[in-house]
């Protein structure tokens, strides 16, 4: 399985129920669907993140032709990861008592996680970094038992400059005009 992440933004709160209406008839498994609202001078502009797993080999162009299919849809955008700003972010509860608290602060520390609270049987830890970066971390936790764990996804932006001083191509999606825009962008692993 692959995983892509996408991005739909528009004008209303039909966007939420346009974008999640294909994937649910693509049958997608969707691993993570995060909703934001902004008022505007336009109106209420919804900002919608989903992540799905896609079979090996399907690069999400038949989720792509559906969802340009869409009367709300201007355009659709596939992002670079390697021109992306890609971060997760977590809040994890882990069991640890008295023996085992220093060896959980000090997993803590090395990978620059924040320690929120220390209590007679676990340690609460907050931390953002690459997805991967943040993999790792629940790897080495697990062993110590994972109570509670609030995972806030992927969170994908493009990156506003390019080395090559071009113009990124990315830069129109997120910049909302005062007409009815829904941008869809995706951005693999």
């Amino acid at each position: 399985m692959t995983r892509k992440e996408f991005a739909a933004t528009g004008l209303g709160p039909r966007v939420l129920n346009s974008v999640a209406m294909i994937v649910l008839q693509r049958q997608v498994d969707c691993v993570q669907l995060h909703s934001a609202k902004r008022h505007t001078a336009s109106g209420e502009i919804f900002e919608i993140r989903l992540s799905v797993d896609l079979p090996d080999g399907d690069d999400g162009s038949m989720l792509v032709k559906r969802l340009n299919r869409l009367v709300d849809v201007v355009k659709v955008v596939r992002f670079d990861p390697a021109a992306s700003h890609r971060q997760r972010a977590i809040l994890v509860q882990v069991e640890a008592d008295e023996r085992q608290r220093g060896s959980v602060v000090e997993l803590a520390g090395v990978y620059g996680a924040k320690v929120l609270e220390l209590t007679r049987g676990t340690v609460t830890l907050q931390y953002c970094a690459a997805p991967e970066r943040v993999t790792e971390l629940m790897d080495l936790l697990a062993p110590f038992g994972v109570v509670r764990l609030a995972d806030a996804g992927t969170l994908t932006l493009p990156r506003a400059l390019r080395s090559s001083g071009q113009k990124d191509r990315e830069e129109d999606t997120w910049r909302l005009p005062d007409r009815h825009l829904v941008s869809i962008s995706i951005s693999g692993r």
